[in-house]
């Protein structure tokens, strides 16, 4: 199949791409606002279970990002039978950390959450939760691969059917098994996991429909054995996102452990404000994603201006959303908070950070922006540093010198992360417009030809 870039457009892309991801993170609210009705505790423990799975859903993501340079590369530059061999590629190999990761999740699910500090009394809950979880991961992985593959070839709407449909069969689901209008066989938060699992595995098999209609089952054949050649471009990629993503995302896990030595109120208030911010910066996050795909298609092409061109366009809108969504959360504070729970202890705790949160979601938008430029014209090594380094001299080292030492508790945490949201954006764009990236690009071009 060919992808036409001049008929993608920035509003076209972001669009799809935004309302999928907004669903995908429903899918947690959704559960923790059903789990809610049952205790706060077992937010709790599902929480900390759920952070522990993301890890693995984050190999995912960067994977397929690097597919998707890969793929935006070769479609820009006309090179059809390698987007199709690198998309074939991308499929096996996220399908076989899938694999790894949901045996690695059910094997050592006890030690794993034995690490996060988490209290006794819920340490059972959330490694039964943990377990189930980590069969849906090949699931989880193949379909996150495929929304990837045809969100490079111009069809994010795909994905957003797909996400529908999930979010959809996930919310009645766990509505089933917690209020419980006829018997079941599952109950709990072991039930709700359980309907986690099975919304995967539908949403995999509608994944696998939908991408058929994309006419690369005119190389099936293909599809057959993986491109050896195609493995080393993927991970120069995606080793570097990766490393700075789960650095990342370990971070986040490693303050939630932080957090789990103040008490189960602490954890529960960051899982409920964390519900909340998600939907602020998913709309940059989304913008960014798209502009990444058209960076690609234009470097491929070697339409450098256009590239630059989309990151400023993207850095504007991004960073005026982030900053607009956020104010508009603080001022809703109580009555999105009061959403989740009635716990004075959590409301106090919650309420008293999203005024901070504005300043870590401008930061987190300009981030989001420049890394997706910075992947997406593969300029990675500089970006994985500075990704790697900031979360844990700052969001760890001042979580637990504000938020424990110095008795802040969560207040102290949220300083943490705006200090590295806000440091990580100044070094990221000036790489970004140092233009060491086109320089780069334009060797490489001068190389080939």
């Amino acid at each position: 199949m060919r992808s036409d870039r001049k008929k993608l457009t920035l509003f076209s892309l972001f669009l799809p791409i935004f309302l999928e991801t907004v669903l995908k993170n429903l899918m947690s609210t959704v559960n923790v606002y059903v789990l809610s009705a049952l205790s706060d505790d077992s937010v709790a423990a599902v929480g900390v279970a759920t952070q522990i799975f993301n890890l693995g859903n984050t190999v995912f993501s960067v994977c397929v990002n690097g597919a998707v340079v890969v793929i935006c590369q070769t479609l820009g530059a006309r090179k059809e039978e390698d987007a199709v061999a690198a998309s074939a590629t991308a499929l096996y190999l996220i399908a076989g950390f899938g694999v790894i990761f949901g045996g690695i999740f059910f094997l050592f699910a006890p030690c794993l959450i034995s690490l996060m500090q988490v209290e006794e009394a819920l340490q059972a809950e959330s490694t039964v939760y943990l377990r189930i979880l980590s069969l849906s991961g090949v699931f989880l992985a193949i379909t996150t691969a495929l929304s990837g593959i045809v969100r490079s070839y111009g069809k994010p709407r795909y994905g957003l059917y797909v996400s529908v449909f999930v979010n959809v069969l996930n919310a009645i689901g766990g509505c089933l098994v917690v209020f419980r209008p006829f018997p079941l066989p599952v109950s709990g938060s072991a039930g709700v996991a359980w309907m986690r699992v099975i919304s995967e595995v539908c949403a995999m098999a509608l994944m696998v429909l939908l991408f058929m209609r994309l006419k690369l089952a005119d190389h099936w054949r293909r599809f057959l054995r993986p491109s050896l050649s195609m493995v080393k471009p993927i991970l120069h990629i995606a080793l570097p996102a990766g490393v700075e993503t789960l650095s990342y995302n370990l971070s986040q896990t490693v303050t939630t452990a932080i957090l789990a030595t103040l008490g189960a109120a602490a954890i529960s208030s960051k899982i409920y404000v964390q519900n909340i911010v998600h939907y602020v910066y998913l709309l940059g996050m989304a913008l960014s994603s798209a502009a990444g795909i058209l960076i690609g298609h234009s470097v491929g092409a070697g339409d450098y201006k256009e590239a630059i061109r989309i990151n400023r366009k993207s850095l504007r809108i991004t960073v005026c959303s982030n900053g607009t969504l956020s104010l508009v959360a603080m001022l809703f504070r109580y009555q999105l908070l009061g959403l989740f729970t009635d716990d004075p202890a959590i409301l106090a705790q919650a309420s008293a950070v999203m005024l901070l949160d504005i300043f870590v979601e401008i930061g987190r938008g300009v981030n989001h922006v420049e890394q997706s430029s910075l992947r997406a014209v593969s300029d990675v090594r500089v970006p994985m540093v500075i990704s790697l380094v900031t979360p844990w001299c700052c969001s760890i080292l001042f979580s637990w010198v504000l938020g424990v030492q110095l008795g802040m508790g969560l207040t102290g945490c949220w300083i943490a992360f705006g200090m590295e949201e806000l440091i990580r954006c100044v070094l990221l764009m000036r790489r970004w417009n140092s233009r060491i990236w086109l320089r780069k690009l334009e060797r490489g071009r001068e190389g080939g030809d």
